[in-house]
């Protein structure tokens, strides 16, 4: 998976965190958007959108922090407020959740609260840091500590109201293990040496022929019993060549065709035939071969009972939250 790394992530949300979009000109000047009466802060989505952005920008990817600027200044009033919507949505999804953790009576201990509280200061540098993050942020640790409540509230009631309902029988997981069984393989890896002889892109017939004959010698000097890797340090054009061609692990999807079908035809040890490409003339020698190993049912059936469970608590809260916003009043103000 690729994503911003917590450097960069951080230093995107002080990025982002000086700009605070102007509510004036909406219906509420004070909140974004209610839910059955209850407010969502101007303040609250601010906070929320410089991390919801670089997420939404990263997508995934592993990206720096200068490719992550440039990617936000690109992006059009359009697209932006596009993320706006799609992070307004998930506040008020949030907030129809807590509501819903409320009247099913879900309270947080204040010692949770004040535990979540420490493991936040405990991600800054030291006090004073986290000060400053509070001064810099116009917060404070109340309105921290009543985010943490919201949040934990929610889990919470996520966890009795959908996943402890969630059932799985024991057809279902064979059925959810069958049909993911790509999830629970280990794709065939094969160890390569490499030799190649380039050749131009725009090389004459003769070049070409003059390459082919030069790698027939190769080979020639291999089958006479010349070490591969031996030759791939006299002869080879590759970047490894003074690794004796060596190239490392791929799976079949990590080569261009005619080079992987020729690599995972070999068994171990074996060498190619002359195989020709745009770049010029390849041998390959499989050096080891990882077979694809796919892993037995009964031995992570503990695991898929979890993942099913979870794909239906999943699916549950989804037509929770789209009956609830069916019943309540909500107000956007986002514009």
């Amino acid at each position: 998976m690729y994503y911003l790394n917590k450097t960069v992530l951080k230093l995107a949300i002080a990025v982002l965190s000086v700009i605070c979009f102007n509510s004036n000109g909406f219906a509420d000047s004070k909140f974004v958007a209610k839910v059955n009466g209850k407010g969502i802060s101007w303040k609250e989505f601010n906070s929320k959108y410089p991390s919801f952005e670089a997420g939404m920008i990263s997508m995934g990817r592993k990206i720096t922090m200068k490719q992550y600027q440039k990617i936000s200044r690109s992006l059009t009033p359009a697209q932006r407020l596009q993320i706006k919507q799609l992070l307004l949505e998930k506040l008020i999804s949030h907030e129809l959740l807590y509501q819903g953790s409320q009247k099913a009576g879900i309270k947080v201990p204040e010692k949770k609260k004040k535990e979540e509280l420490n493991k936040i200061k405990q991600s800054y540098k030291s006090d004073e840091v986290f000060k400053k993050f509070l001064s810099t942020n116009n917060t404070s640790e109340k309105e921290i500590l009543a985010r943490i409540e919201k949040d934990v509230a929610v889990g919470l009631f996520m966890e009795q109201a959908f996943y402890l309902n969630a059932t799985s029988s024991d057809k279902e997981v064979k059925q959810f293990y069958q049909k993911n069984i790509a999830r629970f393989s280990k794709e065939k890896r094969v160890q390569i040496s490499h030799i190649i002889i380039r050749v131009p892109k725009d090389a004459s017939n003769k070049n070409r022929k003059d390459a082919r004959k030069a790698m027939e010698k190769v080979l020639d000097r291999y089958e006479d019993g010349t070490d591969f890797a031996d030759l791939a340090k006299v002869y080879s054009h590759g970047p490894n060549s003074k690794k004796g061609g060596e190239m490392g692990f791929f799976k079949k999807s990590d080569l261009a065709k005619n080079l992987s079908d020729a690599a995972f035809a070999l068994k171990r040890g074996e060498i190619s035939p002359i195989i020709e490409s745009n770049a010029g003339f390849h041998l390959i020698k499989a050096t080891n071969i990882e077979p694809e190993i796919i892993e037995p049912f009964d031995k992570i059936k503990n695991e898929l009972v979890i993942l099913q469970k979870k794909s239906k608590a999943e699916n549950a809260m989804k037509n929770y939250l789209v009956e609830t916003i069916a019943k309540s009043k909500i107000e956007k103000f986002l514009k």
